[in-house]
């Protein structure tokens, strides 16, 4: 399996890409594509977790948010986020640039979703880099018991929120025991970086990827992992080759989830999680029903 190279960061090596030429083709137009402008790392704007005495909460869904099988799923969340609140925040951010109704369905299905689990779900209108830093929806997050971003496009999701005032209070309350739930967009968002899948509507060649926000300094996480094939032919072959250098791929499947510390994961749902480890071995199957140990390089706290 491909060793993993990097895409181009700023002031990072050139990939390595492995595979025929039209794949490494591929992967050196995506890593050109690819450039993250310079800012401080995450461990110099966030205290790790384990410098609080708090457990982290992570539900990341490959897809399917607020149908019947992701119950079990944001129960789990529920039980373990020691918020002392009911509430529970749903932002569609992700999928605000396809419009208001849209938007506002993502929000509908979700608020049934949560109140038939018996708590209390509050939608937030957040949908640009503006609305952000509204000091409402920023205080919103402290204290409650979930926070879920639902899907849509990634690299939106993360250009909306990477250094603003909502995401830093996301983190606060992450590390003050809230627990995160984030599908397909969701998830792939807080990484080390997202697709911008609005880039390759008519060609694979043109797909641009995003600094992630990242929650997850130390993996990409890709969703729909096992339908991958089905979006773009030889999409997950360039996801492999293009992974950043010394960065895990723990990619999840469609209706599937990933819920654990950061570190140490149960798989729940129908299928399964891939892992490529950073140094290029895998990639490693985990089913169903399966626990593992994986450390994303989580890293929370309030920006410094």
């Amino acid at each position: 399996m491909p060793s993993g190279a990097a895409p181009r960061l700023a002031g990072a090596q050139s990939p390595n890409a492995r595979g025929d030429a039209s794949d490494r083709r591929r992967a050196s137009a995506w890593s050109r594509r690819l450039t993250i402008s310079s800012r401080p790392s995450a461990h110099e704007r966030r205290v790790l977790l384990s410098c609080a005495n708090v457990m982290a909460v992570f539900a990341m869904l490959g897809s399917g948010e607020f149908l019947p099988w992701a119950r079990e799923v944001d129960a789990w969340c529920a039980e373990r986020s020691t918020a002392s609140s009911e509430r529970v925040l749903i932002i569609p951010t992700a999928s605000a640039p396809e419009g208001d109704d849209v938007f506002e369905h993502w929000g509908g299905m979700g608020a049934q979703h949560y109140t038939a689990l018996g708590l209390s779900p509050q939608v937030l209108p957040l949908k640009t880099r503006d609305d952000a830093t509204r000091p409402e929806l920023v205080d919103a997050i402290a204290d409650s018991r979930i926070v879920f971003f639902s899907g849509g496009n990634p690299g939106y999701l993360a250009k909306t929120l990477v250094d603003t005032p909502f995401w830093d209070a996301v983190l606060d309350a992450l590390a003050h025991g809230t627990a995160l739930g984030g599908c397909s967009a969701g998830a792939t968002a807080v990484g080390t970086v997202a697709p911008d899948v609005t880039s390759a509507l008519t060609s694979i060649d043109e797909l641009e990827w995003v600094p992630g926000l990242p929650l997850f300094t130390r993996a990409i996480l890709p969703t729909h992992f096992d339908a991958v094939e089905t979006f773009f032919p030889g999409l997950r072959q360039i996801i492999f080759d293009s992974r950043p250098a010394d960065n895990i791929l723990f990619g999840i499947d469609e209706d599937t989830a990933a819920c654990g510390d950061g570190a140490n994961w149960t798989v729940l749902g129908k299928s399964a999680v891939t892992v490529v480890n950073a140094d290029g071995t895998g990639p490693t199957e985990y089913p169903r029903g399966s626990t593992l140990t994986c450390d994303l390089g989580l890293a929370l706290g309030p920006r410094f």
